[in-house]
């Protein structure tokens, strides 16, 4: 048997989803705003590739999606 198992679902029939809906809304959020944040990274990397700062700005950005 797999050492790694997923407890504890519940599975509702025709249940409330709005938690969820909450829950995702919140994460398309982030998402949009890390994205945001490592277009601008690009654009100033553009100006000057050398710049180790944002060069580890960018990974940690890209590690965060």
């Amino acid at each position: 048997m797999a050492a790694n198992t997923i407890k504890d679902i519940t599975v509702e029939i025709g249940g409330d989803t709005t938690k969820l809906q909450t829950v995702l809304k919140g994460v398309n959020s982030e998402i949009k705003h890390t994205q945001s944040q490592l277009k601008d990274v690009d654009k100033l990397l553009k100006l000057d590739l050398s710049n180790t700062e944002l060069l580890a700005q960018r990974h940690k950005l890209r590690l965060s999606l």
